[in-house]
């Protein structure tokens, strides 16, 4: 990497008579201005060349998604669409799942967390005492096992 030019000093000539004395403080400082002028050009270029590189890769991302839009957008309609079979699937389960239950007549209420396993017995179709044990109040409807 080549190092910039304002970075060297410059070696100005030894004054050795009255005339070079008096001219020696406007070369230095037009040399000075000159370096310091060369300095901002360097600093804009690199600048310059900076923000190039940024609009390219913004351009390109730009261009980028501007091709994938309408993958993007078919995507969202399929997923949307997944969501209406998901619940509407959800729902004809449910349905065939209280269906076959009221067939059976095993009522299986869940909580997260427990197991609770229950028989639906009309009442009078079993003997008080019988399966509710030896107190006679009715048979037994849902237990936990």
């Amino acid at each position: 990497m080549a190092v910039p030019s304002f970075l060297f000093f410059v070696r100005l000539p030894a004054a050795s008579s009255h005339s070079s004395q008096t001219r020696y403080p406007l070369e230095s400082r037009l040399k000075i201005n000159v370096l310091q002028a060369k300095k901002k050009f360097e600093i804009l270029d690199a600048m310059l060349s900076f923000m190039n590189a940024q609009y390219s890769l913004f351009q390109q991302g730009y261009n980028l998604l501007d091709e994938i839009n309408p993958y993007m957008k078919k995507l969202a309609t399929e997923l949307d669409q997944l969501v209406i079979d998901s619940a509407m699937e959800k729902r004809e389960m449910e349905h065939k799942h209280a269906t076959i239950q009221q067939r059976a007549g095993v009522w299986l209420p869940f909580t997260p967390g427990s197991v609770t396993i229950c028989h639906s017995a009309p009442l009078g179709s079993v003997p008080p005492g019988s399966v509710g044990g030896a107190t006679g109040q009715g048979p037994l409807t849902c237990g936990a096992r």
